[in-house]
């Protein structure tokens, strides 16, 4: 009786069931229809809040750049080592360097958790993935011209590249902040003329180098930069925020609301908020155009 049972069995797996799927030898090519099935990556992400986070040395604000409207959100917890900047990622996990470390920040509540001491680049940023690794947003930034990533994990830094020299047609320094969304091009705040002001920069986010000058904005210490659809904001250290247009084909800065009691539909206005500002962020999801 084991015999015959033993045959039988032997017998099926040798000539498989008719509804039992073809094998795919270790090394052979996979049929076609396994190769185009579709991977579930599960449902898309939700779309980003419509929102830029800037930075004093001691307060988080968050900036529409729909309504222009500015608000306080708190007091960072860290304020004693002064903000210097802030970053985004995919996440929407905001990040800040200090004068004397890398910190998380809670956007809620402005609580600093601190990942490494140190000196930390203030031009700073996230790139998307796909950039510097297939999977992960990478924090980057400029130590000088040197584009060197930072791991948020343990703060360390790693040479990647350097600004210059390039092909946009002058040598620079960095000389505020940067930008790079998901779909869309990357951004820099430079010096590169005497007296024209900060320039507008389209950098490489995987070498860090300047591809292209997009002009020149006629004022200095654009020192936070932030991007949605399109669109450039630049805060600045006399506390204005400005629009730098669409993105790609602005060389004139336009002064923007930048005071939460201005009225929207009179118009753009040079308005100082009679603040600080010292960075902002906004996530590498915001819209591209």
């Amino acid at each position: 009786m084991r015999a015959a049972v033993l045959s039988l069995m032997l017998t099926l797996v040798a000539c498989g069931g008719d509804d039992a799927p073809p094998a795919v030898e270790a090394g052979s090519d996979a049929p076609d229809d396994v190769l185009d099935a579709p991977i579930d990556t599960g449902p898309p992400d939700a779309a980003p809040e419509a929102v830029l986070y800037a930075s004093t040395a001691t307060t988080l604000y968050r900036f529409d750049p729909l309504t222009f409207d500015l608000a306080k959100i708190a007091d960072f917890s860290c304020a004693g080592e002064g903000v210097l900047n802030l970053a985004e990622d995919h996440a929407e996990q905001l990040y800040a360097v200090t004068t004397e470390s890398l910190v998380r920040v809670d956007k809620a509540t402005g609580k600093c958790t601190q990942i490494a001491k140190g000196q930390f680049p203030r031009a700073l940023g996230f790139v998307p993935a796909g950039v510097l690794d297939p999977l992960d947003d990478v924090l980057v930034g400029y130590n000088g011209q040197q584009y060197v990533r930072i791991d948020v994990k343990t703060g360390q830094s790693t040479f990647v590249g350097a600004l210059n020299p390039n092909d946009a047609g002058g040598s620079f320094d960095p000389s505020g902040d940067l930008v790079s969304i998901a779909g869309g091009k990357s951004y820099l705040t430079a010096l590169g003329d005497p007296n024209t002001g900060d320039l507008l920069l389209e950098i490489d986010p995987a070498t860090g180098t300047a591809k292209k000058r997009l002009g020149s904005s006629g004022r200095f210490g654009l020192v936070g930069v932030a991007a949605w659809a399109g669109t450039v904001f630049a805060f600045s250290s006399d506390g204005r925020v400005y629009r730098l247009g669409k993105t790609g084909l602005a060389a004139q800065l336009i002064p923007a609301i930048s005071d939460a009691g201005a009225d929207a539909d009179a118009g753009v206005t040079d308005a100082s908020t009679g603040l600080s500002f010292t960075g902002a962020a906004v996530t590498t999801r915001a819209p591209a155009q």
